[in-house]
């Protein structure tokens, strides 16, 4: 396929067609070590852990506004 639209390799068409600002010359991505499911599982848990449970004050205070008519059927139903 690539011979028919004229490249050698891969590399050679994404270098042509990729815009040479927009190229990301880093090495791959470096990642951590593979865990197990059982440490996967510890650390998920440990970052649960750190999540703060706030109290939510969404529509407090708005009882006496009035929603239009056109917002409550195109928008909320």
């Amino acid at each position: 396929m690539l011979k028919t639209i004229g490249f050698n390799s891969l590399e050679a068409m994404s270098t042509s067609v990729v815009p040479t600002n927009i190229v990301d010359h880093r090495p791959s991505l470096a990642l951590e070590p593979a865990m197990t499911e059982s440490e996967a599982l510890a650390h998920l848990k440990a970052m649960v852990g750190k999540n703060i449970v706030n109290k939510s004050y969404i529509g407090q205070g708005y009882y006496d506004t009035m929603t239009p008519n056109v917002i409550l059927r195109n928008m909320l139903e």
